[in-house]
């Protein structure tokens, strides 16, 4: 039990890719900001990464990060026009 508390106290690698317009954040984490390729550190569970654009509709991708998870690569690209 104590390895499992462990594991989901370390924190994990995501690279995150977007077109360097679009607004990035994490909800309930914060900011990422405009970016076309950014690492950042979250813990082990589940996030919701939201990306906004002007003219375009919000695009929310879920992701589940497991303990020991390496490479992770999110790509947020809005491309429904409102």
């Amino acid at each position: 039990m104590a390895r499992l508390i462990d594991e989901y106290g370390r924190k994990v690698s995501i690279r995150i890719l977007s077109d360097g317009v679009t607004r990035i954040s994490v909800q309930g984490v914060g900011q990422v900001g405009v970016t076309t390729d950014r690492t950042i550190q979250l813990r082990p569970g589940s996030y919701v990464f939201e990306g906004a654009r002007a003219g375009f509709r919000s695009k929310l991708i879920p992701v589940d990060i497991l303990p020991g998870t390496e490479g992770l690569v999110v790509e947020i690209y809005p491309n429904e026009p409102v």
